[in-house]
């Protein structure tokens, strides 16, 4: 037990709820409630406090606390008068010494404006600070009130609510080592200062959200039994949350860190959520336990990300997550954490950025090789491109020879037309000669090449030159091997092998170094993709690529004394070491065959571009095709359709359309390679 108005602070830490049973009322049996209440506030307002250096700095320890005159001890804030209600530390203490104090101040600028000569002495109100340590407190409540004080408030047992929402503490506050066992509410409170929660322990809801902490904000060893909430809390100072426990939900979201957040030690035994928070300090969650998993979906990291040594059993959300330096897991345990992700789990570039490289990505070397090799249609090309020439040449002397029957064929009906104007009509045979005559002239055979002949010609040249640049500039090893090709050489050498080397283990991590770096928002080093979760991948072949044990399951029947003599490999395991390694390996390829898909991708554009015009123009041979089969069939009208969709307008924007964009792709990535 604390020994009763020591002077020592120490006696009064660790107290537990049977230390404030028998407290001494503050308002005993037969005193007067207002006066009792009168001379507490008057000794907070008329003493100044020595509890605090000049530049709002706790002094730890407390050195003179125990010899401040206004200090409450070891009391029991309640009126020990029969039919008395609970003395309200908000509404009887706090909000009076307020007012108290800005009626004061009004009065020292009043005679700041009126003695403005110096003549008068000016009063200021003094450093006031209103202290209780180890005080037994029903509740406090003090909303949208300003407090131009200081107040301790260390070691006290707060058994109903503590709400200061929209408070503005314009002094230090210290709520270090409390025990509050209803709501506490700080909610849109406003702390101009530095504020301490160290060692607090809440029962009920901790909520803070839209609270702004101008000064430094001390959580550290807390303990939120029922879970603490900051949404929209604005941390401007440095931010310790170490060692900090959450028995249910932690709620950081769209919380803003100044400087530098520490959480080191911290342990989430429910979901912890820091969605689109931002933290423009350095960020280290080193050692901290995530049970639920955590989010950081849409959250940005302005400077450094420690994740070492953290655990993680749930979900680790990080979609949309901004890093503006790679982060750290030096020996973080993601081993059986499922790392959900809809999109980039790494993106470092502007919006704008990330729209531009958008807009020239989806032409790779990977997807012209889809095209470059298929076979059937580089035979195509190469016999269209030699037969076409060879029927062209060959036109020729068939040129002449159909001209000649033509006009032979014309001269004929002419002579005959010329004898039929000769025959005197009779019973309309002259009119059938005629007839005739107009079908043997207009049986004439075509002097011109057909167009789907040329059509061809052009879409096998143009798939040629699509040939010469992708066989001439592709990366080799795109032009050897598929990346499921790559995989498969890959998992081919860990079944000769039996097992996975380091240096095999190192490669496969370099290659999804360089990709990330080359790639940040397409690819992550750290994590990959696999089915419908997301597998973390330890930065260095040293960590982590071994098995997560437990010690051995206790038998049913152990004697009391029993001790396991093994360790085992955790059975809610996700990942073991074996599968991690091979998707390492697996991954790394997929990394390096990424690496490769994107160098010189200005050939790649004026490959693919030429592929695609290929393709183009044979849609234009198949609409014609499909015109003269109309032409002939019951549904003729539909060959006028057909002709202008491959001759009109329409074709001649398309094909500079391709052909723009070909040299547009061209120039946009001339750099890359």
């Amino acid at each position: 037990m604390p020994v009763e108005n020591s002077d020592r602070l120490e006696d009064y830490e660790n107290l537990t709820a049977a230390d404030y049973e028998n407290l001494p009322p503050l308002v005993a049996k037969g005193q007067i409630r207002e006066q009792v209440l009168a001379e507490v506030i008057d000794r907070w307002a008329t003493q100044t406090s020595d509890l605090f250096e000049e530049n709002g700095e706790f002094l730890r320890g407390f050195d003179s606390w125990q010899t401040h005159p206004a200090t409450l001890k070891r009391v029991d804030l309640r009126d020990d008068n029969p039919g008395a209600d609970p003395i309200d530390l908000g509404a009887d203490l706090l909000k009076p010494l307020a007012d108290r104090l800005a009626v004061r101040e009004c009065d020292a600028q009043a005679a700041a404006d009126t003695h403005a000569d110096g003549d008068m002495p000016i009063q200021r109100t003094p450093k006031v600070a209103a202290t209780l340590i180890a005080c037994r407190i029903r509740q406090a409540e003090a909303q949208k009130v300003e407090l131009p004080l200081t107040i301790v408030l260390r070691s006290c047992h707060v058994s109903g609510s503590l709400d200061f929402s929209e408070a503005c503490f314009t002094g230090n506050a210290d709520f270090s080592q409390n025990s509050f066992g209803g709501r506490v509410d700080f909610g849109g409170a406003t702390f101009s200062k530095n504020v301490d929660f160290d060692h607090a322990d809440c029962s009920r809801t901790a909520y803070f959200g839209n609270a702004a902490f101008r000064g430094s904000a001390k959580f550290e060893e807390a303990g939120f039994r029922a879970g603490g909430a900051f949404p929209f809390a604005e941390f401007s100072g440095f931010t310790d949350f170490s060692r900090t426990s959450f028995a249910l939900s932690a709620r950081a979201a769209r919380d803003d860190f100044d400087l530098c957040a520490v959480f080191i030690g911290a342990t989430f035994l429910a979901d912890a959520v820091f969605t689109d928070a931002t933290f423009d300090g350095v960020a280290t969650f080193d050692c901290a336990s995530f049970r639920k998993g955590v989010q950081f979906d849409a959250a940005t990291f302005c400077s450094h990300a420690d994740f070492g040594c953290s655990t993680v059993s749930g979900v680790a959300g990080f979609h949309r997550t901004t890093f503006a330096t790679p982060i750290s897991f030096p020996s973080a345990d993601l081993r059986r954490a499922n790392v959900a992700s809809t999109g980039p789990l790494v993106e470092r570039l502007s919006p704008e950025e990330s729209r531009r490289r958008w807009a020239t990505d989806f032409v790779c070397w990977q997807w012209v090789r889809k095209t470059g090799e298929l076979t059937a249609l580089t035979r195509v090309s190469y016999a269209a491109l030699i037969g076409v020439p060879l029927l062209a040449g060959l036109w020729g002397p068939a040129r002449q020879w159909i001209a000649q029957q033509n006009g032979a064929m014309r001269q004929t009906g002419e002579a005959l037309a010329r004898l039929i104007e000769k025959v005197p009509p009779a019973d309309g045979l002259a009119q059938e000669l005629r007839s005739a005559i107009d079908g043997l002239t207009t049986a004439t055979l075509p002097e011109t090449m057909p167009t789907g002949w040329l059509l061809a010609f052009l879409a096998s040249f143009a798939v040629v030159l699509a040939q010469f640049v992708y066989q001439f500039f592709a990366p080799e090893v795109i032009r050897e091997a598929s990346e499921a090709d790559l995989v498969d050489a890959a998992n081919e050498i860990n079944r000769q092998d039996g097992t996975i080397s380091n240096e095999r283990l190192r490669q496969a991590i370099d290659f999804l170094e360089q990709a990330a770096e080359k790639l940040p928002h397409l690819r992550s080093q750290w994590f990959v993709r696999r089915g419908n979760r997301t597998v973390w991948i330890p930065e260095n072949v040293d960590q982590h690529f071994v098995d997560a044990m437990i010690d051995e399951p206790r038998p049913a029947d152990a004697p009391a004394d029993w001790q396991p003599t093994k360790r085992v490999k955790a059975p809610d395991q996700e990942v073991d070491a074996e599968d991690r390694k091979r998707i390492a390996i697996e991954e790394g390829q997929k990394a390096r065959y990424a690496i490769a898909s994107f160098e010189q991708r200005s050939a790649a554009w004026v490959s693919g571009g030429l592929y695609v015009l290929a393709g183009y123009l044979t849609v234009m041979i198949v609409l014609r095709q499909l015109a003269h089969v109309a032409e002939v069939s019951p549904a003729a009208w539909l060959a006028w359709p057909l002709y202008a969709l491959t001759w009109g307008p329409l074709i001649a924007v398309l094909t500079l359309g391709i052909l723009v964009a070909v040299g547009w792709g061209a120039w946009q990535v001339r750099n890359d390679g």
